[in-house]
């Protein structure tokens, strides 16, 4: 007969039950309000993901977030290079 390992036992033993999903979940799992259901290693809800950000997410979110950077600075950069081609009165497209 095979016996589990001592910390194997512990993390069983520590398995509580969610009051809204009614199953055991795992330790550091939250249930989430948002999605109706218990997350691993929670973070927080993302709306613009439209779910949690938990044990399998963490990698899309930073992808997330690493996409609206860049995003973002390219935005920037055009728009500064359009207020800096209007000042010395060059048109876009026109040299």
């Amino acid at each position: 007969m095979h016996m589990p390992h001592a910390m194997h036992m512990h993390a069983y033993a520590t398995l509580q039950a969610c009051d809204m999903c009614m199953v055991d979940k795992p330790p550091r799992a939250k249930h989430c309000y948002d999605c109706g259901r218990c997350v691993r290693r929670m973070d927080h809800h993302c709306w613009w993901l439209g779910n949690c950000v938990g044990q399998r997410t963490h990698r899309r979110f930073l992808f997330f977030l690493g996409a609206q950077s860049v995003l973002l600075w390219w935005t920037c950069g055009a728009a500064v290079c359009g207020v800096v081609s209007a000042a010395h009165g060059v048109r876009v497209g026109q040299g």
